[in-house]
């Protein structure tokens, strides 16, 4: 499978939240186990440095395929509008990994001074 390609626009100081739904080549959402394990970095696209990680968790228990990806206040302050940022999100299940998804990261700054 081919990771699809999603970009993401986000707030700086803000909490930020997408849920996403795991299909398999049929098209229909693959149960998700216990011990399935995701994991996405966000690197600055011209350096290759990681800056965060998102955080994943199961959604509704896994059975419908649903996740949750992250990232509360403090790891958004880490992120400026002044760099290009990209990510990727692997899954891990049954001793296989797969690429899910990747794309561009965009910041919008805050304007309020004591975020």
């Amino acid at each position: 499978m081919i990771a699809s390609n999603y970009d993401i626009t986000l707030d700086r100081a803000a909490f930020f939240s997408m849920s996403l739904t795991v299909y398999g080549d049929d098209n229909a959402a693959v149960p998700l186990p216990f011990g399935v394990a995701f994991y996405a970095d966000i690197r600055d696209k011209t350096t290759k440095k990681e800056i965060t990680q998102f955080e994943i968790s199961l959604a509704t228990g896994g059975l419908d395929g649903k996740i949750l990806v992250e990232l509360p206040e403090t790891k958004t302050k880490l992120l400026t509008s002044r760099n290009t940022y990209e990510y990727d999100l692997f899954m891990v299940l049954e001793g296989k990994t797969s690429r899910l998804l990747e794309g561009a990261l965009f910041v919008r700054n805050n304007i309020t001074n004591n975020v």
